[in-house]
């Protein structure tokens, strides 16, 4: 509840059974719920921002198969440099540079993700984990992260 995902199919659009029928607009959605799922900080006008710490989080969580390690070592790196040029850059994402310190905005993030996993296998894995997960990034964070575990 809350995100535009849920609104689009609790208002009676039909839930895509494959991929290919998954508009892009709902993998949009589902990556900003993932983002929002993941982040563990704000900043001051309260949108998510992801640290280091949560970044690997959602990595080991939405990377697939053989590739799981290598993407985790370039996200360590990447994570650093995203920071960097976001807070070099932190006017241009409505941030104090101290906000932008703490963590990677949805722009900032998306950049990242789409250097590591090609536009392509990143939308793909996005889709793979809509279907698996009904739509919901909340519960896809909640499964893999259960409260008190």
């Amino acid at each position: 509840p809350g995100s535009k995902v849920f609104e689009r199919y609790a208002n009676g659009a039909r839930f895509p059974l494959s991929l290919d029928e998954i508009e892009d607009v709902a993998v949009d959605d589902f990556l900003i719920d993932l983002h929002s799922a993941y982040s563990t900080t704000a900043d001051g006008m309260g949108n998510p921002l992801l640290n280091n710490p949560a970044c690997r989080r959602f990595f080991m969580d939405f990377t697939n198969g053989d590739k799981k390690t290598k993407i985790l070592a370039q996200a360590d790196m990447a994570y650093v440099e995203e920071i960097e040029r976001q807070t070099d850059l932190h006017y241009r994402y409505d941030m104090t540079k101290g906000e932008a310190k703490r963590g990677l905005c949805m722009k900032a993030f998306t950049v990242m993700l789409y250097n590591l996993m090609p536009r392509g296998v990143a939308r793909k894995t996005a889709k793979q984990h809509f279907l698996s997960y009904t739509g919901s990034a909340k519960a896809m964070h909640d499964a893999l992260h259960p409260a008190g575990a």
